[in-house]
């Protein structure tokens, strides 16, 4: 689920608040699994367009 909740909020079609609502989770739950999805692309030097 939390892969998902980050590619569905990276396409860029809903805002954190939407998305996390749909989902049923909270903001800060949803904003802790996108900061850690990129900083984990950071440090294997992938962009989020090459993750894609």
């Amino acid at each position: 689920m939390q892969k998902d909740a980050v590619r569905l909020f990276e396409s860029g079609n809903s805002s954190l608040r939407q998305v996390a609502e749909d989902l049923g989770i909270s903001k800060a739950t949803l904003f802790n699994w996108v900061d850690k999805a990129r900083k984990e692309r950071r440090d294997v030097g992938v962009t989020p367009d090459l993750a894609a």
